[in-house]
C-alpha cells in the first residue's frame, strides 16, 4: 500500500451580477424622481445646420466591482460622444455626452450602444 496525504482547502465565491444604470439625463437627478424612469430615446428635436445639441447621460455603477464600457453610435455620423470608453468603480458615475450636429437639412436616426465589460 502506498500512502497519501491530502491537503484541503476551503473555496469560497460570490457571484457580483453587473448593475448600472443611467442615474441623470441633461442634468436632472433621475434618483431624486423615484417614479421617473429614463427614456429609450434620445429626442435633438430641429437643430439648425452648423449648430449642434448635446445630450448628456449619467452612468452610475451600483455594483461592488469596477467595470469597463464603450461607447458606439451605430447610423447617422452626425451623431457623436464625448466621455465614452471609461471605467466606473462601485458607487461611482460617468458622464457620456451625445452631439447631433446635422451636416444635411435631412432627418437622423442612429443607436447609442453602452457596453458594459466586467
Amino acid at each position: 500500500d502506498e500512502e497519501q496525504h491530502a491537503t484541503s482547502y476551503k473555496l469560497s465565491g460570490r457571484a457580483e451580477a453587473v448593475q448600472v444604470r443611467v442615474a441623470g439625463l441633461d442634468g436632472v437627478d433621475l434618483d431624486s424622481h423615484g417614479d421617473y424612469k429614463p427614456p429609450s430615446a434620445l429626442n435633438f428635436d430641429s437643430v439648425c445646420l452648423g449648430s449642434s445639441s448635446v445630450h448628456s447621460l449619467d452612468l452610475v455603477n451600483d455594483g461592488e466591482l469596477s467595470l469597463s464600457y464603450d461607447v458606439r453610435i451605430d447610423g447617422a455620423s452626425s451623431f457623436t460622444y464625448s466621455n465614452g470608453d471609461g471605467t466606473i468603480h462601485s458607487s461611482q458615475r460617468s458622464k457620456v455626452s451625445i452631439t447631433y450636429a446635422p451636416t444635411a437639412a435631412e432627418a437622423s436616426q442612429a443607436i447609442l450602444r453602452i457596453m458594459i465589460k466586467q
